[in-house]
């Protein structure tokens, strides 16, 4: 882990490591992943979310449409979809590391976010629309949140702390 004398917190970013990721080669000659790689698949995975979110809300509006539960379905997806598509998404498909960076911790936390919304309405005692339908939702935000920090790890914008090694057992030898 690299560890920057100024940081106590357990996660780091550092340009330095996402530049080296970047422009590094494999021993076998093969490239790491770059950051135009990174930036097409993240930028779908990012626009992809933005569709489903809204055509979730979209199906649950048409089960019941009504102002009120507009609001509740309506809202929460398309001010997720302008954030994902106006404003993360350009940064994540920008191929630079400090925007793709940026772009994918916007995303994580609209994912986040809409994970939120979806489990307060599964815990609402009454909705107008079946309660499959945020269910459904609440699985496309974990898997949202999942693929953005996966790439956050992966891609080396983010290092978790290890573990340090743990010792060894002794080893008992049987009579037989």
């Amino acid at each position: 882990m690299r560890h920057h004398p100024r940081d106590n917190s357990i996660f780091t970013f550092s340009m330095e490591s996402v530049a080296t990721t970047v422009t590094q080669s494999g021993t076998d000659g093969s490239s790491i992943a770059d950051l135009s790689t990174v930036a097409l698949v993240a930028g779908q995975e990012n626009y992809g979310l933005a569709i489903v979110l809204l055509g979730e809300a979209i199906w649950s509006f048409v089960k019941a449409p009504s102002v009120d539960h507009g609001l509740k379905t309506l809202l929460p997806a398309i001010i997720a979809a302008v954030v994902l598509v106006v404003v993360s998404g350009p940064m994540i498909t920008s191929e630079d590391a400090s925007s793709v960076f940026t772009g994918l911790g916007i995303a994580t936390a609209v994912s986040v976010l809409m994970g939120v919304v979806y489990v307060a309405r599964l815990a609402a005692p009454y909705s107008p629309s079946p309660k499959e339908i945020p269910a459904l939702g609440l699985l496309v935000a974990f898997a949202g949140f999942s693929s953005f920090s996966q790439n956050l790890v992966v891609d080396g914008f983010v290092t978790l702390p290890s573990l340090p090694s743990l010792p060894s057992l002794p080893s008992i030898e049987l009579p037989f």
